[in-house]
């Protein structure tokens, strides 16, 4: 089991976390940014090294770019509806990494 994978992950089901507790969290403001950021990020890195390997769609990379702006957008208290559904999807993409790394496959 690859170390640095399975952190990565758990700050995905993290991340899934905070934006599925949304405005209802008390960890609103500066501890969201960091994991706004932390996603952001890791998305846009991810984006970039599938773009440079001549793999145009990365859709881990996609979701996390995607999470970083949710959640740069509830720590500023703007909240929509289809949020919940942003939440599940990147819960759904956090379990799916953590079933890789723990399963090796």
């Amino acid at each position: 089991m690859d170390i640095l994978v399975f952190a990565l992950s758990v700050i995905d089901l993290l991340g899934a976390v905070l934006i599925l507790n949304g405005p209802k969290t008390f960890l609103i403001g500066s501890f969201i940014i960091y994991f706004a950021y932390m996603l952001l990020i890791k998305g846009l890195l991810s984006v970039a090294s599938s773009i440079s390997s001549n793999y145009y769609f990365d859709w881990l990379g996609v979701t996390d770019v995607i999470a970083g702006i949710v959640l740069i957008l509830l720590s500023y208290n703007v909240s929509f509806d289809f949020f919940q559904i942003i939440g599940y999807w990147v819960l759904f993409k956090a379990c799916y990494c953590l079933m890789r790394t723990i399963l090796g496959f």
